[in-house]
């Protein structure tokens, strides 16, 4: 849709989990050479919960998209199968985080250290990002 926008929200509730949120929407008056004022309106919003007990991790990947490498947020989850033994979980899922936006590494890094500060309590630990910090280096 023409002139659409997304916003995409990851919150990090301590003890219960993370909630992903996407709004599309757009803006009116639509983008014109001249000054005006705009609104934006909510069209549509998804909203995902993703509790703590079903985390397993969170991460900064790296996935290969036409002739470049985009780096995203994802968080691995474990959800017991049906059928399985009680207690047993099944394969690994990732569920991507601002999968309309793709933000920047650097940005990304910085919600990820956020999101596992909170849900971890990785506030006060050196979180190793040694390969982030070099990875880093040629974006702004």
């Amino acid at each position: 849709m023409p002139g659409s926008i997304y916003t995409e929200e990851v919150v990090a509730i301590r003890g219960l989990g993370l909630q992903l949120t996407t709004t599309k929407g757009f803006k009116w008056p639509l983008p014109l050479p001249i000054a005006q004022p705009s609104w934006t309106y909510p069209l549509s919003a998804v909203t995902t919960f993703v509790p703590l007990s079903s985390i397993g991790d969170v991460i900064i990947n790296e996935g290969v998209y036409g002739w470049g490498v985009i780096y995203y947020l994802a968080i691995v989850t474990w959800a017991s199968g049906q059928g399985s033994v009680q207690g047993a979980k099944s394969e690994p899922k990732l569920v991507v985080a601002f999968p309309e936006l793709l933000p920047r590494l650097k940005d990304l890094r910085d919600v990820w250290q956020g999101v596992r500060a909170t849900l971890f309590d990785e506030l006060g630990q050196d979180i190793a990002t040694d390969g982030l910090d070099h990875a880093c280096d040629g974006w702004t």
